[in-house]
């Protein structure tokens, strides 16, 4: 299997289902762990509190986000060939984290040197969460934010190819 432009790649269906599953679904807005008001899977853009969001209207809008996310992360990384499962790594971790963080780390330049390993190594440094203006690490059972450690070995198991999404 080789490796394809990154301008021909589009987050693949079964990045958007694992996407939503690990959103999960909020009918109503909720304010995330950093306190942004959610809701739908994840959507963060336009949230009304106290405003219910139906769930084909959250479908919708997910996959706009992710596109929008998508465009980010192509125009940051350059033409650079990846395999899809790659990509849809990239992309999930950036409608976690947000596709300038993602663009201001280490991935791109490492994908431009051919250096994939690294690059989907470094998913496993977006493991902390600010608290109060403040950096903590989620490895750290008192920030309770362990599911954040949990969510980037699953991309970072993408990312290098696993195939298992739990």
């Amino acid at each position: 299997m080789k490796r394809i432009a990154i301008s021909l790649l589009a987050f693949s269906s079964a990045g958007l289902i694992g996407l939503a599953v690990h959103e999960d679904y909020a009918r109503m807005p909720y304010q995330d762990s950093v306190g942004k008001w959610t809701d739908g899977y994840g959507n963060t853009v336009n949230v009304v509190p106290g405003k219910p969001v139906p769930h084909a209207r959250a479908l919708i809008t997910l996959a706009k986000n992710v596109d929008a996310h998508a465009t980010e992360i192509k125009r940051c990384f350059g033409d650079v060939p990846l395999y899809q499962h790659e990509f849809d790594a990239f992309v999930d971790l950036a409608f976690n984290v947000g596709a300038p963080t993602v663009c201001r780390s280490s991935i791109p330049q490492k994908l431009r040197a051919c250096n994939y390993a690294a690059a989907c190594a470094s998913i496993l440094s977006f493991d902390k969460i600010t608290v109060n203006g403040e950096k903590v690490s989620c490895k750290d059972p008192a920030n309770n934010c362990r599911g954040i450690v949990k969510r980037r070995q699953e991309t970072y198991n993408r990312c290098m190819g696993a195939t298992d999404r739990a």
